[in-house]
């Protein structure tokens, strides 16, 4: 994973995500979680995102699902039971 500054971009992508939802979350409620799983969720389908998330693992499921859930709007459950509830607004 590419290194700015001791980051990696992945963080850095979350932390934009993050800045730029402060007028939908001005107190910061929603966890910094969802914006490194929407980082991620961007790199779904590559190599490194297969080798850092295993096939079938708790955190690579959290990961596709958050995505999706961002993606169409609808809040999805994923096998073990943890909701994935959209926290974005649709762009009209």
């Amino acid at each position: 994973m590419m290194r700015i500054r001791n980051k990696t971009l992945i963080d850095v992508i979350a932390q934009t995500l993050q800045e730029y939802n402060k007028s939908a979350d001005p107190s910061g409620s929603i966890p910094y979680e969802v914006y490194t799983d929407l980082a991620w969720g961007g790199s779904i389908g590559t190599p490194v995102f297969d080798e850092k998330f295993k096939v079938g693992t708790p955190e690579r499921l959290r990961v596709e699902n958050r995505y999706a859930a961002e993606q169409t709007g609808n809040s999805i459950e994923y096998n073990n039971g943890q909701l994935q509830n959209v926290v974005g607004k649709p762009c009209n």
